[in-house]
């Protein structure tokens, strides 16, 4: 899941996807 690398992209994809 591919969050939206705008705010918390570097934050959550990170943890959520590894994808910055």
């Amino acid at each position: 899941m591919a969050l939206q690398n705008n705010k918390y992209g570097i934050k959550f994809s990170f943890d959520a996807d590894g994808d910055i």
